[in-house]
């Protein structure tokens, strides 16, 4: 069962929006809804509901009629930890 699904099988709102965020992983960056309904299998009025709200807490951005991740997404990923260990080692080799 995937990591969407609450114990009972229904998946969680943010099951449904980590599976449409996923799938900006790979492509050009852009996506359009019928694009996001056929690679996720969620239902087609879920799927535009969800991209409502991840537009209104900027996550996503729309640009016409395509949808790419937003700038939020961008901040938090900067704030993501990095792993330390082999990036410092060759930061050395490099000084």
């Amino acid at each position: 069962m995937s990591p969407a699904h609450r114990n009972e099988g229904e998946i969680s709102a943010v099951g449904r929006a980590a599976a449409l965020l996923k799938e900006f992983r790979s492509g050009d960056g852009t996506l359009t809804a019928a694009a996001l309904v056929r690679r996720t299998g969620l239902p087609k009025s879920t799927v535009h509901r969800m991209l409502r709200e991840l537009v209104r807490v900027e996550l996503l951005e729309q640009v016409g009629g395509t949808y790419r991740l937003g700038l939020l997404v961008f901040e938090l990923g900067r704030r993501t930890p990095r792993e330390s260990g082999l990036h410092e080692a060759a930061l050395a080799v490099n000084h």
